[in-house]
């Protein structure tokens, strides 16, 4: 699933559209050439009452995977939000009396750049790797503890920065959970075989019929190939040509190079 949802948009609309019609056509050909002249309107009467309850079970799965799949893609955008926001928290907080500023901010600097580079890379293959930032984080964490330990600092500017590394790691952790999340196969596959008996059953219908019936017959593949694709797009909010942006953790980091976050 990973390796189908890493292809962009414009290799996946096309392969999808090619695949369907494909197998559409096969089978209906090899119906056809079973079942006769005769038994094809035979077969054309039964399919018509099929079509409704095929119609009804596709939209029914595929938009059930699809609103699962954005709403996974939303809330990994959203913990991205969140994880830039306990960063800018954090960053604002090192400037508290006492804290050592220039330490804690230096060590958060290196770990966005190495989540929004070096893990964002890692997480947008079809197989992520979790481990990329380890060291940046550990570095980070021994930082803040060990500033926020400082007699100098206040309880309350203490409490503000460890609660913002906290937040900072929590988030850093649905990020790398949406990552690796995908739409289960076994979902997938009953999508697929639903829709190709739908472009089936359409075909049976249209055989005996004129040209406008095979035109609408015709849209039906194509909506079922675009809902296809559309679903690979989806399932992973950090692969393909559908990604969650890195912006929000880029721009409290140029804030951090820039220094406008100081005492």
């Amino acid at each position: 699933m990973n390796t189908l949802s890493a292809l962009h948009w414009w290799v996946l609309v096309p392969a999808s559209i090619l695949f369907v019609s494909s197998v559409t056509l096969m089978f209906r050909a090899i119906t056809l050439r079973l079942l006769g002249g005769h038994r094809t309107n035979q077969a054309s009467a039964f399919a018509g009452p099929l079509m409704p309850a095929l119609g009804v079970l596709f939209a029914f799965l595929s938009g059930f995977a699809i609103t699962a799949m954005w709403t996974a893609h939303s809330a990994a955008d959203t913990s991205v939000g969140q994880e830039a926001s306990a960063a800018s928290t954090l960053a604002w907080s090192a400037t508290s009396p006492g804290a050592d500023t220039a330490a804690i901010q230096r060590a958060l600097n290196d770990y966005l750049k190495a989540a929004t580079t070096d893990e964002w890379n890692a997480l947008s293959t079809a197989e992520p790797k979790i481990d990329s930032v380890t060291g940046e984080m550990g570095a980070l964490e021994r930082t803040v503890r060990a500033s926020a330990s400082n007699p100098l600092v206040s309880s309350a500017n203490a409490s503000e920065m460890l609660g913002a590394l906290n937040q900072l790691s929590a988030h850093r952790s649905e990020r790398i959970s949406a990552a690796v999340r995908t739409m289960p196969l076994a979902l997938f596959l009953a999508i697929v075989l639903t829709g190709l008996a739908v472009c089936l059953n359409a075909q049976i219908i249209s055989s005996p019929g004129d040209r406008r019936s095979a035109v609408v017959t015709s849209t039906i593949v194509l909506v079922v190939a675009i809902d296809l694709a559309v679903l690979l797009i989806l399932s992973g909010p950090f692969l393909g040509s559908q990604r969650v942006s890195p912006a929000p953790l880029q721009a409290v980091q140029a804030q951090i190079e820039s220094g406008s976050i100081s005492r």
